[in-house]
């Protein structure tokens, strides 16, 4: 049996282990519970993957160009309509009359995973030109090759440009299965009045990343050391993004001050009423591959220094209660740590997973900039958390961080409960593929 792993997640080299952590915590998962539920499988996948990744996880990546690679003069969408040609006459006469790559990839696939995080739908504007249309191109290529395809953990939607829905909406019936990982996402798309029979509601991979899936071992004393945290501190951690800074975007790289008064505001709050150990922190870092692959501090470590430095700067608490980590850690490393911290304050949706199933109590600020995106609601919603949401427009922080802090042993309890449970629903989000396949006369051991 061969499983195809593809979709919007489908990014340049380095950038699923090494950008955003959270990318890291959904893909190892996503490939070691395949391979939970079909050991015997080959699996195959469009994501650019390292070659210690790629032997981790028993996995081959396949060239980019097969699915998305950032082509001039749309010769990624040309190619795509080619392939959608060639398939339509397929279901027409049974004759394939060429070839692509992809196509050759397909007439070996029993299964394909369209995995596509927020981005199948608005969200994808960032992501590249025609991007989201070469996808469901991609997808309906594949149906009508008679190649079972399943929507895969995602949170698609919500498609607001009528003729992509319109279009998007074909496709989306003939997917042998959409499988969501929160529940908001089949609400929006039974209001477009979508064909919403085959879709359910999961968990997202994520909330399955744990130690057993790192590539080494990790001692989080040795970045406490380090950093100069204090190693015996009860510690809150603040990931700090662009994303939950008011106005502008989340690729502004310059914020004037008063964009970060929330967060001092809250910094300030939980060191002078609290008296706790503040530790800022980012949960995304960059690269450079010149002169030889090197990790690079980005955008969000930025928003650490800046908001550090405007707290510093307004002088109203003890600094020494206040650090930020300054080194660049991979993601196995900052999930670690935040399984050691007392509380989490996250902008980051995978940062506030990372430490809810790690059972640390947790505030999410909600994007305050951007597309609105319905994943952290949805995630929340699973383990009784949405009222430790900052909505986006509100920079009352404050007050929902004493409202965690009032209830911290009835958050910590009802994490105990839920965590285990929505697990158990995320490991369900492999299991319904046996099914897929059974009814497609696949023998559920991937004989």
């Amino acid at each position: 049996m061969k499983i195809l792993v593809t979709g919007l997640a489908s990014l340049q080299w380095g950038r699923l282990e090494y950008g955003n952590n959270g990318n890291y915590y959904l893909i190892a998962p996503i490939f070691h519970h395949l391979h939970r539920v079909y050991p015997k499988a080959e699996i195959v996948t469009t994501f650019q993957l390292t070659d210690e990744f790629k032997k981790k996880a028993a996995v081959t990546s396949l060239p980019l160009s097969q699915y998305f690679s950032w082509r001039s003069d749309d010769e990624d969408l040309k190619e795509a309509l080619q392939e959608y040609a060639i398939a339509e006459l397929y279901s027409k006469t049974g004759d394939i009359i060429y070839k692509t790559p992809f196509i050759e990839t397909l007439l070996e696939t029993d299964l394909l995973l369209s995995f596509n995080g927020d981005m199948w739908g608005d969200n994808r504007d960032s992501t590249g030109a025609n991007r989201f249309l070469v996808d469901l191109l991609k997808n309906s290529v594949a149906q009508k090759l008679g190649v079972p395809t399943v929507l895969f953990a995602s949170s698609p939607g919500p498609i607001n440009d009528l003729e992509m829905r319109r279009i998007a909406k074909d496709i989306y019936s003939k997917f042998a299965s959409v499988i969501n990982r929160e529940s908001v996402s089949k609400e929006i798309f039974a209001s477009y009045g979508y064909d919403i029979s085959n879709t359910y509601n999961r968990a997202c991979p994520a909330w399955l990343f744990s130690k057993d899936m790192y590539p080494e071992v990790v001692k989080t004393e040795e970045l406490k050391i380090t950093e100069n945290i204090p190693l015996n501190d009860d510690i809150v951690g603040i990931i700090v993004t662009t994303n939950s800074l008011p106005g502008g975007s989340f690729s502004d790289w310059e914020r004037p001050d008063e964009d970060f008064m929330h967060l001092a505001l809250l910094v300030e709050y939980a060191v002078n009423e609290n008296n706790e150990t503040i530790v800022l922190f980012s949960h995304s870092d960059g690269f450079k591959l010149e002169p030889s692959f090197h990790r690079v501090h980005w955008r969000d470590y930025k928003m650490v220094c800046q908001l550090y430095d405007v707290v510093e700067k307004r002088g109203l608490i003890d600094m020494s209660k206040v650090h930020k980590i300054d080194g660049i850690y991979p993601p196995w490393v900052i999930h670690d740590f935040i399984g050691c911290l007392k509380k989490l304050i996250s902008g980051k949706m995978h940062g506030a997973v990372a430490g809810m199933e790690q059972f640390v109590p947790t505030l999410a600020i909600d994007f305050q900039n951007g597309p609105v995106a319905h994943k952290m609601q949805g995630m929340f919603a699973m383990v009784d958390m949405l009222e430790y949401i900052v909505p986006r427009g509100t920079t009352d922080v404050v007050s929902y961080y004493r409202k965690l802090c009032n209830n911290e042993s009835v958050v910590r309890e009802t994490l105990n409960v839920k965590i285990p449970e929505v697990q158990a629903i995320a490991e369900n989000t492999f299991d319904i593929l046996i099914d897929i396949m059974r009814e497609a006369k696949f023998d559920e051991r991937g004989l």
